[in-house]
């Protein structure tokens, strides 16, 4: 049973793509953008714990330790999610 979450923009709830998340956060941050990795692998830990139905604050206080942590914090202020489950 896969895990699913959709990020949705703050300012107005429309569905943001992954890629203009990634985006976003190498601008915000000055980091590279490359088409074929996530900035600092922030996917596969702030998307999987929105997988797993943790909200933004969560994921902020999960990451407190963490060199994702602003990332966190910026996705935190600006998106918001929606988990659910698939069965196959």
């Amino acid at each position: 049973m896969p895990n699913c979450v959709q990020y949705y923009y703050k300012s107005d709830r429309s569905k943001a793509d992954w890629y203009d998340i990634d985006k976003a956060i190498c601008h915000r941050f000055e980091l590279p953008y490359d088409e074929n990795r996530w900035a600092m692998s922030w996917y596969g830990t702030i998307a999987l714990l929105g997988a797993l139905g943790k909200s933004g604050p969560e994921i902020v206080d999960i990451l407190k330790d963490s060199e994702l942590y602003h990332i966190a914090v910026f996705m935190s202020d600006n998106y918001t999610t929606e988990a659910w489950y698939e069965h196959k």
